[in-house]
């Protein structure tokens, strides 16, 4: 465990949301209940969310210019033993796992752990270990792993403060860099923070394993950044960022070219620019082409760094306006070799 600062504080009127499923963009509606439905609520995951996944598979990407570009002025160094390793593939399963521990530690009667708060265990049937929370939400996972942070409260909405405190402890490192894990979820409220590592079998074709943009006056420059990890057997024939209709090219910012994070940059909108709607496609060495969402796109807009808040958007996503050319279902997690245990909490079956 990880945390940083002292108490216990959380947002007033707090409540645990039961049951509430995270959409993510590589997905799309097939894990996303309708709307419609009363039990569900359809939505995708934060922009903060985001970012922290795709700054963590950075860093397995390329852990030195990881290290020299976004570490910086924040200091601290690596505790764990490092290597270059591809990028983790998002389970929206263990997002929700992680988002429901995020809300457990943000309740002001709950302690800091993993293990479920007492109060809260009758949502898994009454077992309060942490990987049965998980087990809830994904029960074909060969190994687990779990990180868990408390930001500053000035910094709860920056999406590098929790990877940058789990880089600079051996055992949260240790997950981040674990060969064992296939895919990721990260959960934040407030300004707590979880990852929940799974293995996982099966896959997917599609090369583009998240994408974001990313605001902060240090780390870009006080430019807008859009970011997509790709990892494939060859570097693409072309990737880009399509931002309010207009295609632009994106080169490598770290990694190989066949395993990297690519960056796109523009100065950052004005006040009165509104919302920019923006989606990653790669056309890869074979001709195929793939998209990031795969269907609709991402938002964003100006953000007032003082709150740490974007403005002008009343969602993060919108609805599809095309089809992407082609679309990856949910992976088949079926079968797959057993793990053996690895760091502060980990598990493996």
């Amino acid at each position: 465990m990880l945390r940083e600062g002292s108490g216990a504080n959380s947002p007033k009127g707090y409540s645990l949301v039961e049951d509430r499923p995270r959409c993510y963009f590589t997905l799309g509606k097939d894990y996303c209940p309708a709307a419609t439905n009363n039990k569900w609520t359809d939505y995708y995951m934060s922009y903060i969310e985001r970012t922290s996944q795709v700054l963590t598979n950075a860093a397995r990407m390329d852990p030195q210019d990881f290290k020299r570009i976004y570490n910086g002025n924040d200091g601290g160094t690596y505790k764990c033993s490092t290597r270059t390793l591809p990028p983790l593939r998002y389970s929206a399963n263990a997002q929700q796992a992680a988002l429901k521990e995020s809300q457990m530690l943000a309740d002001p009667n709950c302690p800091f752990q993993h293990d479920t708060c007492n109060k809260y265990c009758r949502l898994y049937g009454g077992k309060c270990n942490w990987d049965a929370r998980i087990s809830k939400y994904e029960s074909n996972w060969r190994g687990m792993g779990e990180n868990i942070a408390m930001t500053q409260r000035n910094l709860k909405e920056e999406p590098s403060a929790p990877v940058l405190q789990w880089l600079a402890s051996g055992p949260h490192c240790s997950n981040i860099f674990s060969g064992d894990f296939s895919h990721l979820g990260t959960g934040a409220y407030d300004r707590y923070w979880t990852q929940d590592f799974l293995k996982l079998s099966g896959s997917t074709n599609n090369p583009l394993h998240d994408g974001t943009h990313y605001l902060h006056p240090a780390k870009t420059g006080g430019k807008l950044r859009f970011m997509a990890s790709f990892k494939s057997s060859s570097a693409p024939n072309k990737m880009e960022v399509v931002v309010n209709g207009q295609a632009k090219s994106m080169s490598l910012h770290l990694g190989s070219s066949a395993q990297g994070l690519y960056a796109y940059e523009q100065s950052q909108p004005g006040s009165s620019a509104g919302c920019i709607s923006y989606y990653f496609v790669v056309t890869t060495s074979s001709g195929s082409t793939y998209n990031m969402p795969e269907t609709g796109a991402f938002q964003t807009a100006t953000r007032d760094h003082g709150s740490g808040k974007e403005k002008g958007c009343s969602s993060r996503w919108t609805p599809p306006t095309r089809h992407a050319t082609r679309r990856e279902m949910a992976t088949d997690h079926k079968g797959g070799a057993p793990m053996t245990e690895d760091a502060d909490l980990a598990l493996a079956k």
